[in-house]
């Protein structure tokens, strides 16, 4: 299965948001680390292929995000991982016609420097170390505030 495609809004290749664990589990197989988080949501790692699944708990464990660091995912067919914010700014305004919703930056505990910037109307997170793209997380629409698209 090709898994390096990413559909904003819809999941990633043949993967889509709303789908459960189960049906994620039946394409990738048994090969994952399981995390429930302090909202009871489910987290499943992937770490072997760079991909993690969360499943919201207050939409009937629903894929709701997903994130990567997978050396070949691509956006626009374009591979994003190591990239340069800059390059990922420029990326955003001119190949996803979208602008920056909000930016930030932090010390991270290891001394490296910490920053992201997300893309509101498009649910997506761009996640920097030392200035280059490590992660990329991004989630389903939304009907409204509260009930999401699937």
């Amino acid at each position: 299965m090709n898994i390096d495609t990413i559909n904003l809004l819809q999941g990633i290749d043949n993967l889509a948001f709303g789908m459960e664990k189960s049906s994620i589990v039946a394409a990738l197989g048994n090969e994952y680390d399981e995390e429930i988080d302090e909202s009871g949501d489910i987290h499943l790692e992937y770490s072997k292929i760079g991909l993690e699944f969360t499943f919201w708990s207050d939409e009937g464990f629903r894929l709701g995000i997903i994130s990567s660091n997978r050396d070949t995912l691509t956006l626009c067919e374009k591979c994003l991982i190591g990239k340069r914010k800059e390059e990922i700014r420029l990326f955003v305004k001119e190949e996803l016609n979208s602008v920056i919703s909000e930016a930030d930056g932090c010390d991270h505990e290891d001394g490296l420097i910490q920053e992201w910037i997300y893309v509101d109307s498009l649910w997506v997170s761009f996640w920097f170390q030392n200035d280059s793209l490590y992660q990329v997380d991004w989630m389903c629409d939304w009907v409204d505030n509260e009930n999401p698209k699937w």
